[in-house]
C-alpha cells in the first residue's frame, strides 16, 4: 500500500521512523491528542495525524480506536 501523504510503500517499509517512534512513545505515555503531540514535538498537527496513521498501520490495528484499546491493554511491545 502506498501512503498518500509521503509516497512510501508501507508494505515494504513496515518499520517506524525515528519521528514516528517519538510520536508512538508520547502516545504510550498518555499524550493522545494530536494537538498535544504536535506542540510537544514542535510540528504541525497534520503531520502528527500522518504519523499516527502509519503507526496504526504498522501495529495491525484497523482504526485509531482499536489501536488505543490495544495500546492500553498491551502497550504494543513489538513497536518499542
Amino acid at each position: 500500500m502506498i501512503c498518500p501523504h509521503c509516497g512510501r510503500d508501507t508494505e515494504r517499509s513496515p518499520k517506524l521512523t525515528a519521528r514516528e517512534m517519538q510520536v508512538f512513545k508520547l502516545m504510550r505515555s498518555g499524550f493522545l491528542r494530536q494537538k498535544d503531540i504536535a506542540k510537544s514535538l514542535g510540528i504541525e498537527p497534520g503531520t502528527v495525524k500522518h504519523y499516527i496513521r502509519k503507526i496504526i498501520l504498522v501495529s495491525g490495528a484497523s482504526n485509531r480506536k482499536e489501536f488505543l484499546v490495544n495500546l492500553k491493554l498491551q502497550g504494543f511491545p513489538f513497536l518499542r
